[in-house]
């Protein structure tokens, strides 16, 4: 439980850290490769919880 709380507050942070330069700069392509990040980290997020419930696969 504690690993999730973690990742959470990391995910949180990182959005935060990445929206701020997304909307800073207005740039299409930086805001296409931010949304890439951003789902890849969720995609992380995902799998770790998974993993640690004990469900396999993935």
């Amino acid at each position: 439980m504690e690993n999730i709380v973690n990742s959470v507050v990391g995910i949180v942070l990182v959005v935060l850290f990445l929206g701020g330069y997304a909307v800073g700069l207005r740039s299409f392509p930086f805001a296409l490769i931010t949304v890439g990040v951003l789902v890849l980290v969720g995609l992380d997020f995902y799998q770790t919880v998974k993993k640690e419930n004990g469900q396999a696969g993935g």
